[in-house]
């Protein structure tokens, strides 16, 4: 149940208790309220309706029927008390789950997982509520499940509704929004507040930490600061609402008028009769106001994303690293996605039913408006490409890109002074992209030209990833607290700057990149360039190009002008450096591969060295048959890198690359002799181990030493059989399949 829900509850428990002679509200100038309501309830024992978190002692907790988070109770819901008998009833219907007692524990454990789960809310919040490029993605993502939906027409005409309305108006529709859960649902907002609840338990509401950690570092600059902070939050909240009850709602409620008033008499008189039954005890009192209104905000909440619709668990287990940071919109977006077909198929049989025009009309209209939402961006990404003569780029560049960006809808939009692409990828302003993520990379192979089918069962394997990863990925705080572990323990510095950027507020992020671009640190001379070199470190030798004026300022901070569009809000503009894309993917390919055969040749080595060790010549083979498979694909792929590369460069620019990557590669690159063959010849060139004549000498003088006896003859046939080995790999085709060598004994 989410924050709205959660506060009307509480509302509807205290006007009935009150009105049951069970409940009463005690002067908020009371020294011990508590004592107050006792008197006032016959004497019996009392307990709070809703925890107002208020200090009571230093690690005490208030028994309440109901927790809500600390910004969420109104001055109607604080210092509400009720008889203890009746409270403990509602209380059983308001657990949070089987894990919620362990926030509540007063040891070692209750104290982890409560600062875990700040810890959570802090890095939450900071790249949501406290990020300006996150409200950017907000406000147009909302815009994108109200179009999802079904509501088109709604988002256009939600924001003149609203400005038409006198102040008045406008409050009766907060109170409307409030009253049917619409208001105040949004997940991320309800998520942080709920894990900076778990800490308003325990600690004192004016502590200096726990104010940092509630702003995301913004109480530090007093109280300018921590009203920032908060209109940060109303205003992330206020969009969900508005594009929730302005767009959705209002739309779904206005079909829902039609919709009714294109029934017959009999047919409105017997939707009357059953919405009274199940809302309205069957009093018969019910109006068509009143079923419309219903219908429309049951539809609103089953096609927006809720936080009181989200699987409890992941709410439950929110302190645990198991359990990503991002995880309940896409549970939520799975739902609703459900719900839209749902919804729209039940529109579609009913209307053909009863013959109802209009109710076929809407079920069209609603899942044709979700199907061309979901092919919007990437259409429209395709189109600007081709028309500007990128297409190829884009292929080109993707496989150089990281996982989660190579399959989106990226388009680019020209050159920086260097000549190096810039690019924005759209798919992260659509409400479903986990959805994109895990259909596309399909559609872009078969765009492509290669064969879907041949590895079909690996695509959908990867597409199913992509869509649990959220689920699996570990959350920020995890990684806060894995790399301040290794900075301890290590002492390297890039370890304490992993951990803070996972904390890091989005503000701070901005501005910090800001002061990057507009050369700040330089002003400070040699310790803001040592700042900055800190801030910003060179990967493989290269450092991403400072914004050029104001506009490519803008579009680095996520307002980039595509040419003959208007700027797209929260599709970061960012540049494709050949380089460093280059590097980053050699080594990605390479790192498996080069791991796995240094463990092959130590393990080896050692072995050997151990005269009690028996050696198995053929299981020796066979491992090492499987490094050089390994290398091989390695190699494929970097052949295959070096070609889209081409695309994007050239090919006299991709060579010069490769050149330049030498001396800052620290081992990742293929020697010159092996880019010779694989470039150039496009054959398979193994790294050797028959070949390394000292290490087997040396071997050979450690057996002496230790047994007086020389195996020189066995080390040399164990070298010639792994030379063999290597000679049948050696300048095999890179556009083949790999050798398939069975290895068995003579």
């Amino acid at each position: 149940m989410d924050t709205a829900s959660r506060t009307n509850v509480a509302r509807d428990i205290i006007g009935d208790a009150t009105r049951r002679g069970l409940a009463v509200t005690v002067d908020k100038a009371a020294k011990n309220p508590e004592a107050v309501a006792k008197q006032s309830l016959g004497g019996e024992d009392v307990m709070p309706i809703t925890g107002s978190f208020q200090k009571i002692s230093k690690g005490e907790k208030e028994d309440a029927v109901m927790r809500l988070p600390f910004d969420a109770i109104d001055d109607s819901l604080k210092n509400v008390y009720i008889t203890k008998t009746e409270g403990k009833k509602l209380k059983e219907l308001f657990d949070e789950g089987f894990a919620s007692d362990i926030y509540k524990r007063d040891d070692i454990i209750g104290t982890v997982v409560r600062t875990f789960s700040g810890v959570q809310g802090l890095s939450k919040a900071g790249k949501t509520i406290y990020s300006p490029l996150a409200h950017a993605r907000n406000i147009v993502g909302a815009a994108g499940y109200a179009i999802t939906s079904g509501n088109l027409r709604g988002l256009l005409d939600g924001a003149k509704y609203i400005s038409s309305l006198s102040k008045e108006s406008k409050q009766d529709i907060i109170k409307e929004y409030t009253e049917l859960g619409i208001r105040g649902s949004n997940i991320d907002l309800n998520q942080v507040l709920k894990r900076f609840g778990d800490m308003s338990d325990k600690i004192d509401d004016g502590g200096i930490i726990e104010r940092l950690v509630k702003s995301g570092g913004l109480s530090a600059f007093g109280k300018p600061g921590t009203k920032v902070a908060k209109a940060a939050q109303e205003f992330y909240g206020g969009v969900d609402d508005f594009f929730k009850g302005a767009s959705v709602f209002a739309n779904e409620k206005r079909k829902s008028s039609k919709l009714f008033n294109s029934f017959s008499k009999e047919q409105q008189a017997a939707k009357l009769e059953e919405f009274d039954q199940v809302f309205n005890a069957g009093r018969g009192t019910s109006k068509a106001d009143d079923y419309i209104k219903e219908v429309a905000a049951q539809k609103t909440l089953n096609l927006t994303p809720v936080y009181g619709r989200i699987p409890k668990i992941l709410e439950n287990l929110r302190a645990f690293p198991v359990i990503g940071s991002f995880t309940a919109y896409p549970a939520e977006r799975i739902r609703n996605t459900y719900q839209i077909f749902k919804i729209g198929t039940d529109e579609l049989r009913e209307g053909f039913e009863t013959g109802n025009k209009e109710l076929t009309k809407q079920g069209i209209s609603r899942l044709a408006q979700w199907s061309a939402a979901q092919g919007a961006l990437y259409t429209g990404a395709y189109a600007m490409n081709e028309s500007n003569g990128f297409g190829d780029v884009i292929d080109g560049m993707r496989n150089f890109l990281p996982d989660w960006e190579k399959n989106g809808a990226l388009v680019v939009t020209g050159k920086d002074k260097d000549g190096n692409y810039k690019y924005v990828d759209l798919t992260y302003i659509h409400p479903d992209s986990q959805f994109q993520n895990a259909i596309v990379p399909i559609i872009l192979k078969a765009a492509r030209g290669e064969d879907v089918s041949k590895d079909l069962d690996e695509s959908v394997i990867n597409s199913f990833k992509e869509l649990v990863d959220p689920y699996v990925d570990p959350s920020l705080a995890f990684e806060f607290s894995k790399n301040m572990y290794e900075f301890v323990t290590t002492g390297e510095e890039r370890n304490l700057l992993k951990a803070l950027t996972a904390v890091e507020p989005g503000y701070l992020n901005f501005l910090k990149d800001m002061a990057r671009d507009a050369d700040a640190f330089e002003k400070f001379g040699e310790t803001g360039k040592d700042i900055e070199a800190a801030l910003f470190p060179e990967v493989f030798g290269t450092q991403d190009a400072r914004a050029e004026d104001f506009s490519d300022l803008a579009a680095k901070s996520g307002l980039p002008f595509i040419e003959g569009l208007i700027p797209i809000p929260g599709a970061k503009e960012k540049v494709f450096n050949p380089k460093k894309t280059m590097a980053f993917a050699i080594s990605n390919i390479n790192r498996n591969y080069k791991s796995d055969r240094s463990k092959f040749f130590k393990d080896l080595v050692n072995d050997l060295a151990d005269p009690r060790t028996e050696i198995d010549t053929i299981s020796v083979l066979q491992d090492y048959d499987e490094i050089l498979t390994q290398q091989f694909v390695a190699q494929q792929a970097f052949l295959n890198l070096y070609r889209d590369m081409e695309k994007v460069t050239g090919k006299k620019e991709t060579f010069e690359i490769m050149k330049s990557l030498k001396d800052s590669s620290k081992g990742i690159l293929p020697s010159q002799k092996s880019l010779a063959s694989i470039l150039n010849r496009e054959r398979f060139d193994p790294s050797t181990v028959s070949d390394k004549a000292n290490e087997f000498n040396a071997l050979d003088r450690e057996l002496i030493r230790k047994t007086g006896l020389s195996y020189r003859n066995n080390l040399n046939n164990l070298r010639r059989e792994l030379l063999a080995l290597e000679k049948f790999y050696k300048s095999k085709n890179l556009n083949g399949e790999p050798p398939d060598l069975e290895i068995e004994a003579n």
